[in-house]
């Protein structure tokens, strides 16, 4: 009898020492969850169980259909037997349903309570798409997480965060380990990877709405034996002038085979890799890392990296910032010297070029040493314009002989070309000296007039206008006199009133007949004589004339 109670004492004692066996226990933190659009929720799970927990599922119900969450790391994340919560990225109206959980172990299955997620949907927030879920890489090398941003409103900022063991952290952009993720360019690009970097990465971007994420998308970086190219860069910073060629030094070391060199610019809106097209741009070979850039612009100002891969990796250079500046205008006037004549219009050609916008063109004149600037004034000078900077003289004189310089302005400074312009003549200037002229019958009067001529004038001539008719005066020393070279005014000999007209006057020289303006001769009156005789014994004794003018009568 003591014999069997010791046994069943035995027996109890084992009983108490083991745990009983079952189905997994299956836990969640909470049964609703309201997070908002665009960003990312974690349905909390826990799972225990005897035997050990070999699987756990999640389950979507919308719409009365019960579907399987499918774990692809890049949209969900979790739900596995060693984190059995469920992670939702770029959350949006459609993850909104009822969720569940289940543990699995050889004994059976569990299910956990439903969990309502119901998605606050914030309207006008960005939409933000990653290019790739995950991404595997030699360490060394330089990789670019894709990530491109849309909005209907302006996008304010761009960010990325790193997630290790469920941690998010913000990633700092430095332009040396992480560059881009910026407005212009949200891509991520991190370069030298190592095994430090690898996890869950996620991209955000924010506007006037509000602030949306990506889904996630995973790292992973592979150590490798080959090392990767050592990557030199000469400077850190270039400068050149518009239309110049620079050569940004390159050099590249490797003990594995190089297979490729290439190079990537930043010029403010992210890191874009450079066309070899041997017109802009050329070098940037295996044998030529150095990259020659060809009648640089303005636009080339920025940030450059030059890139060597070969079976290890992409190894990369330090960064070099690039600023082109822009020249002052070049100016050009085709000749040295310009001829014309006097009282033509003459132009003198000048053309301006510039890489800039030419806010101002100019003239000066430098005559007998002395420079001004010339006014345009559209009487004498005209033209001289950013679209025109050609000067025109209107009816040139003598006086307007002289050195030319015609100058252009643009933010760089001012550039120059100068000429030389010599009038050397033209046609007879011939000016009157007054435009009307009036008399009485029988006086003589002189019509003005001079003339000014280079070459000097051969001849001088006149013309009378009566009533529509012209005809040439002809100098006969009895109805006229004057009208020579040294004298061009023209005597009206004892006028009448067939003189009254209009006089034009004339001078002839090598180049061509000149005349003046027209003067106008008013002759008035006429001329009786009243003879008295007195007559004693036959004899004249006395004879008076009296001269009465017309009208006096």
């Amino acid at each position: 009898m003591f014999q069997h109670s010791s046994i069943l004492l035995l027996f109890t004692l084992v009983l108490h020492g083991v745990q009983s066996q079952g189905a997994p226990t299956v836990t969640i933190q909470s049964q609703s969850y309201t997070p908002n659009s665009g960003t990312r929720v974690t349905l909390q799970c826990t799972a225990s169980g005897n035997p050990a927990v070999t699987l756990v599922t999640w389950y979507k119900t919308s719409g009365g259909v019960e579907t399987t969450v499918a774990i692809d790391s890049s949209k969900n994340q979790g739900g596995n037997v060693a984190s059995p919560s469920l992670i939702i990225y770029g959350l949006s109206s459609s993850d909104t349903a009822s969720y569940k959980c289940r543990a699995t172990n050889t004994i059976g299955s569990s299910d956990s309570a439903q969990i309502a997620l119901n998605v606050n949907v914030i309207a006008g927030i960005p939409t933000v798409t990653i290019g790739l879920g995950s991404y595997n890489i030699n360490s060394g090398t330089t990789v670019t997480l894709q990530c491109t941003v849309g909005s209907t409103v302006t996008v304010t900022a761009v960010s990325w965060s790193r997630i290790l063991n469920g941690v998010p952290s913000s990633i700092t952009v430095d332009n040396s380990k992480y560059t881009n993720a910026n407005t212009g360019n949200p891509s991520l690009t991190i370069a030298s990877t190592t095994n430090a970097d690898d996890g869950i990465y996620v991209c955000s971007a924010t506007n006037s709405a509000g602030t949306s994420s990506s889904l996630a998308t995973v790292l992973t970086v592979t150590t490798t034996s080959i090392q990767i190219p050592t990557v030199t860069i000469f400077q850190t910073a270039f400068g050149a002038q518009v239309s110049t060629t620079i050569t940004l030094g390159c050099t590249v070391t490797s003990a594995a085979t190089v297979l490729s060199v290439y190079w990537r610019r930043d010029m403010g809106s992210g890191f874009v890799d450079i066309t070899i097209d041997g017109t802009h741009f050329s070098g940037s070979t295996i044998t030529v890392p150095s990259l020659t850039l060809i009648n640089a612009d303005i636009t080339d100002s920025g940030t450059y990296q030059c890139f060597a891969t070969n079976a290890g990796g992409i190894g990369s250079s330090a960064t070099a910032s690039v600023t082109i500046s822009s020249a002052a205008p070049s100016v050009n006037i085709q000749l040295a010297s310009y001829t014309t004549t006097i009282g033509t219009t003459y132009t003198i050609p000048c053309s301006v070029s510039s890489t800039t916008t030419v806010t101002n063109v100019f003239w000066q004149r430098t005559i007998n040493g002395q420079t001004s600037t010339i006014t345009i004034d559209g009487v004498n000078f005209s033209g001289a314009t950013t679209g025109a900077p050609s000067l025109n003289i209107i009816t040139a004189s003598i006086s307007d002989s002289g050195t030319y310089i015609c100058s252009a302005t643009n933010s760089a400074g001012t550039g120059s070309d100068a000429t030389q312009l010599t009038v050397s003549g033209g046609v007879p200037a011939v000016t009157i000296s007054q435009t009307g002229y009036s008399t009485i019958t029988g006086n003589s009067i002189t019509l003005g007039c001079t003339v000014s001529a280079d070459p000097t004038h051969t001849s001088v001539f006149w013309q009378l206008n009566i009533n529509g008719i012209t005809q040439n005066i002809t100098i006969d020393g009895v109805n006229y006199s004057g009208s020579t070279v040294n004298s061009p005014s023209l005597t009206v000999l004892h006028a009448n009133t067939g003189d009254s007209g209009t006089y034009t006057c004339f001078a002839t020289n090598s180049l061509g007949t000149g005349q003046s303006s027209q003067t106008t001769l008013t002759v008035t009156g006429s001329k009786f004589c009243l003879f008295i005789s007195i007559i004693f014994e036959s004899e004249i004794i006395l004879c008076q004339c009296i001269i009465l003018l017309k009208g006096q009568m």
